[in-house]
């Protein structure tokens, strides 16, 4: 059986551009002065928006991710948390912006 369906654009390409630069602009103020901005990021979905905002970031910037799961094999969260991709480099005692996918 097929559905027939419509998708309807929610916010445009431009819309979140604009965005992502007001975002920038805020993280560029609070985090002025800093020497190194860590940017993490919860894998999967974050990817493309970290990519868009580091783009327009003016700061030294360092990008990492993570990746967790409680689901497994199952569309039905267990409640423990299992961490799947840590981080490469500690980061206590660094500025740290952290990302996430939902």
């Amino acid at each position: 059986m097929t559905r027939d369906y419509t998708i309807r654009t929610m916010i445009t390409a431009d819309e979140i551009a604009a965005r992502v630069e007001v975002l920038a602009g805020e993280i560029n103020a609070y985090f002025a002065g800093t020497e190194k901005l860590v940017v993490v990021g919860l894998l999967r979905g974050s990817y493309v928006f970290i990519a868009d905002l580091a783009r327009k970031l003016e700061l030294p910037v360092e990008v990492d991710f993570i990746e967790a799961s409680s689901y497994g094999n199952t569309t039905e969260s267990s409640r423990e948390v299992r961490i799947l991709k840590d981080l490469r480099s500690p980061i206590e005692g660094l500025d740290v912006l952290v990302v996430e996918d939902i």
